[in-house]
């Protein structure tokens, strides 16, 4: 049975020398944890002051998981315009994602080199925002996993040539090890695989495969859904464990060399939000959401 510890972003900034008005977009890297039921409200008021969604995201349901689906998208659609000139945001504005080839949502041609990467757990959303290239993150929730210890090994193991000192020194072991990885190292393992193959843009199992756990051909089965073949990007890659509070765990994965950011609480004040996109807060009609 799955068990979700309660979480709280008050531990978080979410503020930082980036956010200075003179601050250029160009050298940006940023990772926010978004809470979808304590800032819904404001990104819905923000939104009603200047749209940002698409035409056919505006069609989404407000309800159940297309709701929190909608408002994840408001929340990214928000922090990706800090990585844009102000001359380009009207253009950006309501402008539809694109799909690459192999499935992954990406901006269109003018705004290409800016990234950006999603990960969902619950009521919760984990966005990352890069003009610095290839992008990808995963974070998971703690809870017991149905695995058996040689999975479990094969995983760890992959992980562990990702990045073999972790944040935090939980260092993974190998296949080799007498003691079977615990559902925290398991997770931990996952969420590198998954931020890799993110950033590749084809998915965990192409990166599953490169590393062993599974044949070619084969399903992933116990974490996530099968992945296509992958196809994207071959620049060298870092990951880095995050920093994330109520036992959760995560990881991004970027360009060599590019460092790992701190993760960030987006505010669900609806001054603080408006001041940090720089939407007009004078003109928002605010309605907290109904906690029920």
């Amino acid at each position: 049975m799955s068990h979700r510890a309660p979480l709280s972003c008050a531990s978080l900034p979410d503020h930082s020398p980036d956010d200075r008005p003179d601050r250029s977009p160009e050298q940006r890297l940023e990772v926010w944890l978004v809470d979808l039921s304590a800032c819904g409200g404001a990104l819905a008021a923000l939104e009603a002051v200047v749209p940002r969604l698409s035409q056919a995201e505006r069609g989404w349901s407000t309800e159940g998981q297309n709701g929190i689906r909608r408002t994840t998208r408001i929340a990214l659609r928000l922090l990706l315009e800090r990585l844009l000139p102000d001359g380009d945001k009207a253009l950006y504005r309501q402008m539809a994602l694109i799909r690459e080839p192999a499935g992954r949502p990406s901006l269109p041609a003018p705004f290409a080199p800016r990234t950006f990467s999603l990960s969902h757990s619950g009521a919760h959303a984990l966005i990352a925002i890069s003009t610095r290239g290839p992008l990808g993150i995963d974070f998971e929730a703690p809870r017991t996993l149905k695995m058996p210890p040689h999975r479990r090994a094969t995983l760890v193991a992959a992980a562990a040539t990702l990045n073999p000192l972790p944040l935090g020194g939980v260092a993974l072991g190998g296949p080799a090890s007498s003691v079977a990885a615990t559902d925290r190292e398991t997770l931990i393992a996952w969420t590198r695989l998954e931020a890799v193959g993110k950033a590749r843009g084809a998915g965990v199992a192409a990166v599953l495969a490169d590393h062993g756990v599974i044949a070619k051909c084969e399903p992933t089965t116990g974490i996530a859904d099968p992945a296509p073949a992958d196809e994207g990007a071959t620049e060298p890659l870092a990951v880095h464990d995050l920093a994330l509070p109520g036992g959760l765990v995560g990881a991004i994965a970027t360009p060599t060399g590019v460092p790992c950011p701190s993760v960030r609480a987006l505010p669900n004040d609806p001054a603080r939000l408006a001041a940090l996109t720089g939407t007009p807060y004078g003109s928002l009609d605010y309605r907290p959401l109904d906690p029920s």
